[in-house]
């Protein structure tokens, strides 16, 4: 399952290379998970600003039920006995 993702604009320039591999100009907005995030706060608490939280939809782990000719209504004539 994945986790909450945080949207940050950063109101500075951003060059921590421990956060982010590429330097994050001033006023763009990134989405991190919730780690990132934090490190990028911690870092410089006054560089960033959340600008909303996404959640992401649900993934099934389990396969849709497929049909089976047990389970599947009987129909008069279709050269199966009724």
């Amino acid at each position: 399952m994945q986790g909450l993702k945080i949207r940050m604009r950063a109101l500075e320039t951003f060059r921590d290379g421990n956060v982010f591999p590429a330097v994050v100009t001033k006023g763009s907005v990134v989405e991190v998970d919730e780690r990132t995030a934090q490190m990028a706060k911690q870092s410089d608490p006054d560089a960033w600003e959340i600008v909303g939280k996404v959640i992401p939809p649900p993934t099934r782990s389990e396969p849709e039920p497929q049909a089976t000719m047990e389970s599947a209504p009987q129909v008069p004539g279709d050269g199966q006995e009724a």
